[in-house]
């Protein structure tokens, strides 16, 4: 079965967080809390989960801040 990737919001917080606690070498700061917290200084989080199927198999958070004085983020 193919793997799909697609961007979420928070209506799936709870998904994430389960998602990635189920994977090895987690790190507390995959958190979907931690891309909320970040957003006070600027950032914009992102989540992607990487899915076969129904399941959960994969996350990143993507943090995109815009480069001061230029349109790029």
């Amino acid at each position: 079965m193919p793997v799909t990737v697609r961007e979420i919001g928070s209506s799936e917080k709870t998904y994430w967080d389960r998602g990635i606690q189920r994977l090895e070498m987690v790190h507390p700061l995959n958190a979907f809390s931690w891309g909320e917290i970040r957003s006070v200084d600027g950032w914009r989080p992102r989540y992607l989960v990487a899915e076969r199927g129904a399941t959960f198999v994969g996350g990143v958070m993507v943090l995109e801040k815009r480069l001061p004085g230029t349109p790029f983020r």
